[in-house]
């Protein structure tokens, strides 16, 4: 991150190919801390679209008024 608080674009490409290769090793985007913010913009690269929708089902029957974390995880 620089000093004005933008992630350098080099730096978001060089965090996806990590995440590719952890992928293509059997591992994960996320570990002990959850997705997030930060590995939201990736989840495409561990999950299918799929998944995603269902992630998105799941948060909506259980916070059907997004008021926990919105946006955290899934954009509804």
């Amino acid at each position: 991150m620089l000093e004005d608080g933008k992630v350098p674009v080099w730096a978001d490409d060089m965090r996806k190919d990590i995440y590719r290769s952890a992928i293509n090793y059997g591992g994960a985007i996320a570990a002990e801390h959850g997705t997030g913010k930060t590995r939201k913009k990736h989840m495409d690269l561990q999950y299918s679209p799929e998944t995603i929708e269902i992630m998105k089902a799941i948060k909506c029957a259980f916070d059907p008024n997004i008021i926990l974390n919105p946006g955290v995880i899934v954009d509804i």
